[in-house]
């Protein structure tokens, strides 16, 4: 929906995607929704539009709203998700 909109826009349009990548991120391609359902429900990647300089939140997820680190647990074998950059990671998105 957000690609037609996008393309029926006059003027430039930009669309940023979360694309969970399988191999870095030490996760089975089945898990891959839920971890991109994850990044959603823990605030990591808020779906939203920016029109006419207006910012529009799509999705807000107060009610199952998750903790940041249910998204970053089925990372834990990546390098970035290492005990000691989780902990400086975690520190900086709760301080928004």
């Amino acid at each position: 929906m957000k690609f037609k909109k996008g393309i029926e826009t006059n003027g430039p349009a930009v669309v940023v995607v979360l694309s969970p990548c399988i191999l870095l991120w030490h996760i089975k391609p089945d898990e891959a929704n839920t971890v991109s359902r994850l990044a959603i429900d823990s605030c990591f990647w808020p779906l939203y539009e920016v029109i006419n300089g207006r910012y529009v939140l799509n999705y807000d997820p107060d009610k199952r709203k998750k903790p940041i680190e249910e998204f970053m647990k089925p990372q834990e074998g990546t390098n970035i998700c290492s005990n000691q950059r989780t902990g400086i990671l975690l520190i900086s998105f709760r301080r928004g």
